[in-house]
């Protein structure tokens, strides 16, 4: 078991600032890198009477610094979104919190069980649908907090949602409550045996799987029969991934390889060139019938183009 001011410190030892005056703490603040691509800022306090005279912007500048070109959250407070905005950051959600007067809760839905029933495998897969990167060891330490409370839902072997409760002096925090969209929400099964009778549960942001999106896009397509396979009676309806190969098809007759890279966000080039780039035969002979001599007024082009033409193909 480890405190819960330790688990951020073991997904990332190196990432943990601190800026000193005279040998005097006045800012210290977290920087954890998760992958290459992510990491995120926290932790962060200034002493009440350095505040205001850049000891905390010197600080941010070094953590942003140490987590390089990566994607960067927060955590952070309405009045400061202008401040984040200055620094390069951009809103993303809202999210809310709420309090209330536990009571006793030794009685528990069938489904809910110690999250050490999970499979780490199990649980690590869940959490990655859930979260930007991969993050193993900090949710192993994370579940496992000293006088911590963590639970799973388990529905038919699946994982429709899990929860961490940590305690303080005086206050118990419900954190980081995971769920599918299912008909018996696991926050109500988790939160509802804590509250009060006749207590309903505020409306609250959850986490979502990763995929909703996508669920709710092909939903939508169904309901406007939008149709884009058809096989042995089989309709498949528009998904987010027709959409954006839609969107990858029309710009990469109009934006060179690298250029198309970058708007799908594609990890090289290669990828691009793979599924983006001379895959529409017939629009490639439109196009070519569009740009001929007696379409354009091009003149005599009988020159010897085969120079010119391996060039274009190294271009691509």
């Amino acid at each position: 078991m480890m405190p819960r001011r330790f688990t951020f410190y073991q997904g990332d030892p190196n990432g943990f600032f601190i800026g000193e005056l005279d040998g005097a703490a006045v800012a210290v603040g977290s920087a954890v890198i998760y992958d290459d691509q992510y990491a995120f800022c926290g932790l962060y306090i200034v002493s009440p009477e350095h505040r205001g005279k850049g000891y905390g912007l010197a600080l941010t500048e070094a953590r942003l610094a140490y987590c390089g070109d990566r994607n960067i959250g927060i955590d952070g407070v309405l009045e400061n979104v202008d401040i984040y905005a200055r620094i390069g950051y951009r809103k993303y959600y809202q999210n809310a919190r709420y309090q209330f007067a536990a009571v006793d809760a030794s009685k528990r839905h069938r489904c809910i069980r110690s999250i050490d029933e999970v499979a780490a495998d199990v649980l690590n897969r869940y959490d990655r649908r859930c979260f930007p990167a991969a993050r193993e060891t900090f949710l192993n330490v994370w579940i496992h907090q000293e006088d911590a409370l963590s639970l799973a839902s388990l529905s038919n072997a699946a994982l429709p949602g899990t929860t961490a409760t940590t305690s303080s002096e005086r206050f118990q925090y419900i954190n980081d409550v995971i769920e599918d969209r299912t008909k018996d929400p696991t926050v109500t099964v988790l939160m509802k045996p804590l509250m009060p009778t006749n207590t309903t549960l505020p409306p609250a942001r959850l986490t979502r799987r990763a995929d909703t999106a996508s669920k709710l896009i092909v939903s939508l397509g169904a309901k406007a029969a939008v149709k884009v396979d058809e096989v042995k009676g089989n309709t498949s309806y528009a998904s987010a991934h027709d959409l954006r190969r839609a969107f990858g098809q029309r710009w990469a007759r109009r934006v060179m390889p690298l250029v198309l890279k970058e708007l799908m966000r594609h990890e090289n080039v290669f990828t691009t060139e793979k599924y983006y780039v001379d895959i529409d035969s017939d629009g490639t002979a439109a196009l070519l019938a569009g740009l001929s001599p007696e379409n354009q007024g091009l003149g005599d082009t009988s020159v010897d183009t085969s120079q010119k033409q391996q060039s274009t193909k190294r271009a691509h």
